[in-house]
């Protein structure tokens, strides 16, 4: 049968509404022909319903046809590219299954290829249900908490919209990615979200919606445990153009103007490797920090000083390799540096019903997974052989830890 420039939507509502058995039998493969799919016609002697288009495999022949109408180019993009093309092609063959779509994440990471998010977004746009793309396809979550997941978003629309909308965006897709092929790196993390800063708050919107740590597993992801680089990142430049903001532990929203910030290294501040300089009026202070390792990056720590605050310092806990870090921006986590006056401090001890004692400190430790997530639920111990330390166990989320 040959058909005219007729307009598809035309055609196709034609075939749909037509109720004679004759033409019933060939209306699917005469829509399809005309929407440019090459399958191979049901009376064909030996003929199978393909499951790949433009270069990829797509796991369904509904699949396969919803990227040859709508995503073939970027699925075309993919084929020529290194890191697209495995990932895909695991992902493809998975039919939607979200443990096995999580399952090649962990096996053929994706790091920051353009590509793979410009694909994943398209189908996600465009082949939710033909691919079986729950919520646009959930991927950074564990492969162990992958069904779970499924089961709570789809019973949660705020959750799934929250996620659909950033996996259709090839923008927020990239922010996420990036996120998660930065390791334990909190640098990294703040140069994925300025590198994409219209989508880096939908993201972690996406990402910290209410099924959460309940039923995703976020927060409980140790994979990377014995498998980081040793060595660390490499630096990017010599120095880092390092920015922070100096908070009030009671107001997180005031600065505090005139503290005296340096930058220590792993071991020793004195003398600072850069400052100290004085926080401004919204408590922002800007150093030069130099990679004193060019292999590994800067490890050190921020000191705090003032007569009007508890000295305080702040640890990373991971080498600085980027050539910008600005911990003011709050957009992945927050690396504002929140000091107490001495009343607070007096204040929140006896909350806790604990005397302070100013000749000893306080230590206070937050966890997060290898996704970088809040991990709840998570014991901390340090030399237990010291009979100088207390500890106090806190039953906020992260196992907020303090040791006096």
């Amino acid at each position: 049968m040959r058909v005219r420039s007729q307009p598809i939507a035309a055609f196709g509502a034609s075939c749909a509404r037509t109720g004679l058995a004759a033409i019933a039998a060939f209306a699917a493969v005469g829509c399809r022909q005309i929407v440019g799919f090459d399958e191979p016609r049901a009376h064909d002697a030996g003929a199978q319903v393909t499951t790949e288009a433009c270069g990829l495999p797509y796991g369904t022949a509904a699949c396969a046809s919803c990227a040859e109408a709508g995503c073939c180019s970027e699925s075309m993009a993919c084929t020529t590219e290194a890191t697209c093309a495995p990932h895909e092609a695991c992902v493809g063959k998975c039919s939607g299954d979200p443990t096995c779509r999580t399952q090649c994440e962990v096996d053929h990471g994706s790091g920051t290829s353009t590509q793979v998010s410009a694909l994943s977004a398209c189908l996600a746009a465009h082949c939710e249900q033909a691919c079986g793309l729950t919520c646009g396809g959930f991927w950074a979550v564990p492969p162990a908490a992958a069904a779970s997941c499924e089961t709570c978003l789809t019973s949660k629309p705020d959750a799934c919209g929250s996620w659909r909308a950033c996996a259709s965006s090839a923008d927020c897709d990239a922010v996420v990615r990036c996120v998660l092929a930065c390791g334990p790196y909190g640098d990294c993390l703040e140069a994925c979200a300025r590198a994409h800063p219209a989508s880096a708050s939908m993201a972690s919107a996406g990402l910290q919606s209410s099924c959460g740590a309940s039923s995703c597993g976020l927060g409980a992801d140790w994979s990377c445990v014995g498998h980081l680089n040793p060595n660390g990142p490499r630096p990017k430049a010599s120095a880092t153009t390092f920015t922070n903001r100096v908070v009030d532990y009671a107001n997180s929203s005031m600065g505090r103007p005139g503290v005296d910030v340096s930058i220590c290294t792993a071991s020793d501040c004195t003398p600072p490797v850069a400052g100290p300089a004085q926080t401004d009026a919204d408590g922002l202070v800007t150093l030069q920090i130099p990679m004193t390792n060019p292999a590994d990056g800067f490890v050190g720590y921020v000191q705090a000083t003032s007569p009007e605050i508890v000295p305080t310092l702040l640890y990373w806990g991971h080498p600085l390799s980027e050539a910008r870090f600005d911990g003011s921006q709050q957009v992945w986590g927050d690396w504002s540096m929140q000091v107490l006056t001495p009343a607070e401090a007096q204040s929140y001890w006896s909350a806790l019903n604990i005397p302070w004692d100013t000749t000893r400190g306080t230590l206070a430790v937050g966890v997060s997974d290898c996704r970088h997530y809040v991990a709840p639920e998570v014991d901390v111990t340090i030399d237990p052989n010291d009979l100088q330390i207390d500890v106090y166990r806190s039953t906020g989320p992260g196992s907020f830890i303090t040791y006096a």
